[in-house]
């Protein structure tokens, strides 16, 4: 059987990537190998027992601003004479700190709000 990939894309605009971290549990029946953008961050190297009790892993490094990739190759080996069901679940959390908003920012902000509704107010009283 030819490998069959399972991925998932997120997103870290917004997020300061230094900070992210990556962690979950897969299982496959019968190998594969786990990659984030690319980077291969984790391995199943054979077998039904595999898919019974979940392998972690886990990155703190290797994602990029934007557009993240975490994808799974897989594939059931073995023999096709006979009933050979595949197997596949995979469990994730990504976490990372969102990048902080200057403390300027609100007050630019709150006073162009200001200039506008002291502008529309003026514009209002002389006509």
């Amino acid at each position: 059987m030819s490998p069959v990939t399972f991925s998932h894309e997120f997103n870290l605009t917004g997020f300061n990537v230094s900070t992210a971290t990556l962690s979950g549990v897969w299982g496959v029946d019968n190998i594969g190998k786990a990659y984030l953008n690319g980077a291969e961050i984790s391995s199943i190297t054979y077998g039904y027992p595999a898919f019974q009790t979940l392998t972690e892993y886990s990155a703190t490094s290797g994602f990029v601003e934007g557009l993240n990739s975490l994808y799974f190759v897989v594939e059931n080996t073995g023999s096709y004479i006979s009933r050979n069901p595949a197997a596949f679940r995979a469990e994730a959390l990504i976490e990372a700190t969102p990048i902080p908003v200057p403390a300027s920012f609100p007050l630019l902000i709150a006073a162009i709000a200001g200039f506008c509704v002291v502008g529309r107010h003026r514009i209002f009283s002389t006509i």
